[in-house]
């Protein structure tokens, strides 16, 4: 299944509402990072990343990266709405800040 998770009641630890599931960002492919290491540095790396939305469409998102995997990154970002959203995404849609 996908890496996908739900957050406990209440929302995850930093205390900002999460982005809804009916809005959550595209992700890139799971099968392309099997196998592939996953790197996780000991801080967030600030990033700015384009990110597609189920029902919000297209944004650029300040964020930062929490791990990497070949050509894919996984970010924590804020949505527009001031949400909290995790996505694995395609290197190229995101720029270190």
């Amino acid at each position: 299944m996908g890496t996908r998770r739900r957050p406990p009641p209440g929302g995850w630890p930093s205390g900002i509402e999460t982005v809804p599931l009916r809005d959550h960002a595209e992700e890139a492919p799971e099968l392309a990072r099997r196998g592939v290491a996953i790197v996780r540095p000991p801080e967030g790396i600030p990033v700015r990343a384009w990110i597609t939305q189920r029902q919000s469409g297209e944004a650029r998102v300040d964020g930062e990266a929490v791990a990497w995997a070949g050509r894919q990154v996984h970010i924590r970002y804020i949505s527009r709405e001031g949400r909290e959203g995790w996505a694995w995404l395609w290197a190229d849609a995101v720029e270190r800040r």
